[in-house]
């Protein structure tokens, strides 16, 4: 007869729930728990060290910033340039005693009136 493997436990298992009224580490006051408690996992039990290292930089960087606004600019700025010199001249302006030209040769188009006909387009042959 052939010898028989054994079968190995299964990996899959179901996770075991506490029976009602079974204490379990959760039901334990935090000051009962056995293990080290350092000061680091009483204030921070879940927030890792990356993004304390980020919001430091973030700061630091925002600090900067804000006194770069704040604060006045120590070195002296350079003076602003002077405008053009203005120029200008005298205009010789003589006063006649002719009339002003009619005024019915500037009369404004008939606004009911229909618009030019453009040109007729030239067409290739077929």
């Amino acid at each position: 007869m052939p010898a028989t493997l054994p079968i190995p436990p299964a990996r899959n298992k179901r996770p075991r729930f506490p029976a009602p009224g079974e204490r379990t580490s959760r039901s334990v006051p935090s000051d009962q728990r056995d293990g080290p408690r350092g000061p680091s996992s009483f204030l921070l039990p879940s927030i890792g060290f990356a993004p304390i290292i980020t919001f430091v930089l973030w700061a630091g960087c925002l600090l900067v910033g804000g006194l770069g606004y704040a604060l006045p600019y120590s070195r002296p700025q350079p003076p602003a340039p002077e405008p053009a010199p203005v120029t200008a001249e005298k205009l010789v302006v003589e006063l006649t005693a002719d009339p002003l030209p009619a005024t019915d040769s500037l009369t404004p188009p008939d606004p009911l009136a229909p618009p030019p006909s453009a040109p007729p387009l030239p067409v290739a042959p077929p």
